[in-house]
């Protein structure tokens, strides 16, 4: 894999369980982050948000549950700065570099920042997504730079050969690279099979290619925490 032009010089603290990755821009160098994924800043670095890909892709990844906005952060143009990334919920960061000969599918919430010239599009998961309750639309980065991606818990890589596949919870899917194809489906075993293992929608994913994992689920979360709140008894 080729070493993209635009790098980052990127220091993960506070990991594994609440990770901020500080980013050191050289002078007058850009980056773009999720819209909320401020922590702090150097006093120098400008800010400039934006709907990224116009109108139509704002609505996407509205809809998909992103933010209408992207944040852009730029570098001072007479020195290094520096400016503090991180997530909603406890988990890690990781950054990946992109060559450009392979782009990257995030799901939603796991795409934290990239640099100026990766590309974003927004990628529709499936109507079966739509069924399970999962994350429908996905983030299409393209182009030769940096990706910060983050995640629920903590993050497993794994590299599939040719026609090697591997199945994933939905819940638990945070990306892959887009040589690799992926196919939404229930779990197996007919539909009482699915409600009864609680694994209603499940992700087949097929190499070649590198895929990343998080080992908790938002879905698994808001379903825990919606049997803790009482319900009114009519």
């Amino acid at each position: 894999m080729s070493t993209p032009t635009d790098t980052l010089t990127v220091e993960v603290r506070h990991s594994p369980a609440f990770a901020v990755a500080r980013l050191t821009l050289a002078p007058g160098q850009r980056v773009r982050a999720a819209s909320g994924a401020l922590y702090m800043r150097d006093g120098a670095v400008t800010v400039d948000a934006k709907m990224e890909g116009g109108m139509f892709g704002a609505f996407k990844r509205a809809v998909g549950g992103q933010s209408f906005f992207t944040s852009t952060f730029v570098g001072a143009p007479d020195r290094n700065t520096w400016v503090d990334l991180t997530q909603v919920l406890p988990g890690e960061v990781m950054t990946v570099d992109l060559s450009g000969a392979k782009g990257l599918v995030l799901t939603q919430g796991n795409w934290l920042a990239s640099t100026a010239d990766i590309q974003l599009d927004t990628k529709w998961g499936g109507l079966k997504s739509l069924v399970g309750g999962e994350r429908v639309f996905a983030v299409h980065l393209t182009g030769a730079g940096q990706a910060l991606l983050c995640s629920y818990g903590a993050i497993d890589t794994f590299e599939l050969a040719a026609g090697q596949e591997i199945i994933v919870d939905a819940g638990h899917l945070m990306g892959y690279e887009d040589t690799a194809s992926v196919n939404v489906q229930t779990q197996g075993g007919g539909i009482m099979n699915s409600i009864k293992s609680g694994e209603m929608i499940v992700v087949r994913v097929t190499g070649p290619g590198r895929i990343w994992t998080q080992s908790r689920s938002e879905r698994e979360l808001a379903e825990w925490v919606r049997r803790q709140v009482p319900t009114q008894s009519n």
